[in-house]
């Protein structure tokens, strides 16, 4: 097919340079016939001569556009045969004129189809929508733009056709494959789709926030719970509308919202007593999560945000120190946890009912059964001093799970208020050690212990309780000649770190200071903590129970209550005295070679800490 371009200048140089020619054949006639009659032979000659030249011009100066025009219409070729896209000159009519069959074109075009009429070549429902925009293309003047699905060989491709008027009654009709971007396409919306259905199914409710705090989507659960109508809420601010007030009734200041914390710093902020308020004023306990959306930017030398999908993979492998995330919004996953702390309250009241109705008996039967142990009341064979031995050890038992479950129902309820005031990390320590070394020496282990003097503000009674029970977990799962390390040492975390921050892997060892949650985003002002390790050589936790032993009653084996001792709530004390000090505990372990539990107190300010120290060491 020659281009356009190319053809209409042959149309016009052709007649120009056939009627120059004649012109000048006649013109070299004339002037022969003329000079032989009136002029001499020497100005014939010159005439010519002349005329030759003009004559050799011409010829010179068509061979130069020949030569031109070739090169064009060579460079136009090329070009159009580099084109991804099949291109057909059709007629008005519908014939197929010419084509160029397209580079990378999935179908291949025969030359066979040249000369045949539209008909001939496609069905005859979109022959007759192609005619139509071919018909529309030529009497607007403006191109014309379609997509139709065609089945080739058994396969359905979807294609583009964009219609473009070329010359009289002709077109030029620009076929593009746009199979995958179609593909694409549906693949997008069916996973659009099934997004929208997980997220209208989802019996939590979720809602997205923008950097202005603005609520940009919420799903019906989050419209039911909170009494408004779908959409009702978009573009609405979220603090002051459904989230305002503490559990108290006492404003919430905006400052103090983990959520917008969680937009300001980049961190996931989880709270399980909170409020939110309904339309008609009434408030709901939930339990929320709210988690930080980051978009991915691309930071080129000079300094400029681009779009990372833009950028080649290449670029994207070799320039990833370039990368920056920006967090622009939050989504907010909550829950209605009333029928929750109904079931927590009703539990709670018939356990330290029960505990408290069975403590009165047990000190009877605690008190007899030792002073039948002192012989006062007579001497027993020997087996029955030994099922006497068994009634009081099983009795002790009792009473501490008795006193376990109360102390553990006091704490979590707020009933037992921490004597807090300054005492010293390093006295704590060897008093627990000193505690627990009748039983380290029973055992055959060694207890060595690295005490820290450092300030604490605290209740020295209930620390001195969990590292007693984190020292007999240690101990009795510790095989004989083995060694229990205890230390202390000072670290600095974000203001805003939660305990993933702290959480070791537990494949580890070592313990890895916390870095901050975004490396783009201006840390928060650190603190300082006194993080306490209790490291054994015990058989070690599976990695699926390292959390599972922080609950009530829960112990790595059934079998260890009875071969172990134990009430299973030692764990679940120690965590709640913690959280009561504004600490965080957890494990890491490796089975077969120990666990380590770590639990953090926070320190004062480093003035203060200079301070009080000095007033403490007075």
């Amino acid at each position: 097919m020659t281009p356009e371009p190319v053809q209409s200048q042959w149309k016009q140089w052709l007649p120009m340079l056939i009627g120059t020619g004649g012109v000048m054949a006649v013109l070299l006639l004339w002037y022969t016939f003329l000079v032989q009659k009136a002029m001499s032979q020497a100005l014939v000659a010159g005439i010519f001569l002349g005329m030759g030249l003009v004559v050799v011009c011409l010829v010179v100066l068509v061979l130069l556009l020949l030569l031109a025009t070739q090169q064009q219409a060579a460079a136009h070729r090329a070009l159009l045969n580099a084109m991804p896209d099949l291109m057909i000159r059709m007629s008005r009519s519908g014939g197929y004129l010419d084509f160029i069959p397209g580079k990378d074109f999935t179908v291949a075009w025969p030359e066979t189809e040249v000369g045949k009429n539209i008909y001939q070549v496609m069905p005859t429902k979109l022959a007759n929508q192609r005619l139509h925009f071919i018909e529309q293309a030529l009497k607007t003047g403006k191109s014309q733009v379609y997509e139709y699905q065609v089945q080739i060989n058994g396969r359905v491709y979807y294609q583009e056709g964009r219609v473009v008027v070329s010359g009289q009654d002709e077109v030029l009709v620009i076929v593009r494959d746009i199979t995958d971007r179609k593909q694409i396409e549906v693949a997008f919306e069916r996973l659009s789709h099934q997004n929208e259905l997980i997220l209208n199914s989802a019996g939590e409710g979720i809602c997205g926030v923008d950097l202005q705090g603005r609520i940009t989507f919420m799903n019906p659960a989050a419209s039911r719970m909170l009494g408004y109508q779908m959409g009702e809420l978009l573009f609405q601010p979220l603090h002051g509308t459904i989230y305002y007030n503490k559990p108290d009734g006492t404003p919430y200041p905006l400052e103090e919202s983990p959520i917008y914390t969680s937009l300001r710093e980049g961190n996931i902020q989880h709270r399980s007593n909170e409020v939110f308020w309904r339309q008609d004023g009434s408030c709901f306990p939930v339990e929320y999560i709210s988690t930080p959306i980051r978009e991915r930017h691309y930071i080129n030398p000079v300094g400029e945000v681009g779009d990372a999908s833009s950028l080649s993979p290449l670029v994207q492998t070799s320039e990833s120190e370039a990368f920056q995330d920006e967090i622009v919004g939050t989504v907010v996953i909550f829950r209605d946890i009333t029928e929750r702390q109904s079931i927590d309250r009703m539990k709670d009241e018939f356990i330290s009912v029960v505990s408290h109705e069975l403590r009165t008996p047990l000190t009877s039967i605690r008190g007899a059964l030792g002073l039948i142990a002192t012989g006062k009341l007579g001497t027993l064979a020997e087996r029955g001093q030994h099922l006497l031995e068994i009634a009081v050890a099983n009795a002790d038992r009792l009473v501490r799970l008795v006193n376990d479950i109360l102390d553990l129902e006091r704490i979590e309820s707020g009933r037992i208020t921490m004597e807090k005031r300054f005492c010293d990390a390093a006295d704590l320590m060897q008093q627990a050690a000193a505690t627990m070394h009748p039983l380290v020496d029973k055992a055959g282990i060694t207890l060595s212990v690295t005490p820290l003097s450092v300030p604490l503000w605290a209740d020295s009674d209930r620390i001195i309780q969990t590292l007693t029970n984190l020292l007999s977990n240690a101990i009795k799962f510790s095989p004989p000649q083995s060694t229990i390390w205890v230390k202390a040492t000072i670290i600095s975390q974000p203001e805003t770190a939660d305990r993933d921050n702290l959480l070791l892997s537990t494949s580890s060892a070592h313990f890895s200071p916390p870095t901050s949650a975004a490396y783009h985003l201006p840390a928060a002002p650190p603190r300082s903590s006194l993080l306490f390790s209790i490291q054994d050589q015990g058989r070690g936790i599976p990695i699926d129970k390292i959390e599972m032993i922080f609950g009530r009653f829960q112990q790595v084996d059934a079998s260890d209550s009875r071969e172990k001792g134990g009430t299973g709530l030692g764990l679940a004390i120690c965590r709640s005295i913690i959280q009561q000090h504004g600490g965080k505990i957890w494990a890491e372990s490796v089975l077969g070679k120990g666990s380590t539990f770590y639990f953090t107190l926070p320190l004062s300010g480093p003035d203060e800490v200079l301070s009080e120290a000095g007033s403490y060491d007075s």
